[in-house]
């Protein structure tokens, strides 16, 4: 997939998945925020060489605190 085609909602996806796997364990929220993090500054980057035009990880929800479990509310 083209990082241009990126959306939020696979992002979110993700986290989802890496949160909640249908089988094994899933990852700590604090693992997953981290993870949000270092996306959010590699599509920094990509906007500031011009890769992209804006940064759709800033809009996409991941867990903010290592207590932090209970599930994300429904748009």
């Amino acid at each position: 997939m083209s990082i241009r085609r990126l959306r939020y909602e696979q992002i979110e996806a993700l986290y989802d998945t890496l949160l909640h796997p249908v089988t094994g364990r899933g990852l700590a929220p604090k693992t997953v925020y981290e993870i949000h993090l270092l996306i959010m500054g590699a599509l920094a980057d990509a906007v500031r060489r011009g890769l992209v035009t804006r940064n759709v990880a800033v809009v996409a929800w991941a867990p903010k605190h290592a207590h932090c479990s209970e599930p994300r509310a429904s748009r």
